[in-house]
């Protein structure tokens, strides 16, 4: 089947929240008092929800208190921090002139998703959204790239799944996806392999309009 449609992660693939997301890491365990996790620990949260990540590193604390806290330190400084990675704009904007539908896969809330496109000025690119608050299951299960597909209205096998973290290609896997890993992800090959091994890799979003190019071509 050919490909029709991208299914893209925010964090890490399309934004640059990284320091974002260590700060706000840092802030809420400083909060609690709690040690800091080494940068590799916490980075093997990317791409779950924030709830699971959290409650692996505060035991004890109310968890809802601790998504707060998060939550007030993240918002405090998300604008000011938020950048985009280079080719993502140029990238998306080929993908669009090719014809293909396009749609964000992402852990964030919907208003933090959005926030952070239009910040970012890639919300035209965009066909729509898909947030933890329109799933019942989050990544690594199937139901967010499965609703990011029915979203684009095309079957799960007609897209491709692309993003940083292991757990973005193993819901796109589970969906029925095939899978590509971006390489300016704070996740080593080594850690993505382990849980993963994508169908390919690119080295910046430009490089995906060859490779769905090739793709088809060899699915005539």
């Amino acid at each position: 089947m050919k490909l029709q449609g991208v299914l893209l992660d925010f964090d890490g693939t399309l934004g640059d929240t990284t320091d974002l997301i260590f700060a706000s890491w840092q802030a809420t365990l400083e909060h609690y008092h709690q040690k800091q996790p080494s940068r590799k620990e916490i980075v093997s949260t990317f791409g779950l929800p924030l709830r699971d990540g959290l409650a692996a590193f505060l035991p004890g604390v109310p968890l809802e208190e601790a998504l707060e806290v998060y939550r007030e330190h993240n918002f405090k400084y998300h604008d000011i921090m938020i950048k985009s990675f280079p080719y993502v704009a140029d990238g998306l904007r080929q993908l669009k002139e090719q014809g293909y539908k396009l749609a964000v896969v992402t852990s964030k809330k919907h208003y933090l998703a959005e926030k952070g496109l239009n910040i970012l000025q890639l919300r035209q690119y965009m066909d729509g959204v898909i947030t933890c608050e329109e799933c019942t299951e989050h990544k690594p299960k199937a139901e967010p790239m499965a609703k990011g597909a029915a979203l684009l209205n095309l079957d799960p096998q007609a897209c491709l799944a692309v993003g940083d973290s292991p757990y973005d290609l193993m819901s796109g896997q589970a969906a029925g996806c095939r899978t590509t890993w971006v390489s300016w992800s704070p996740y080593d090959k080594e850690t993505v392999n382990k849980f993963i091994i994508p169908d390919y890799t690119i080295d910046k979003l430009t490089d995906l309009v060859p490779l769905l190019a090739r793709v088809n071509k060899e699915a005539k």
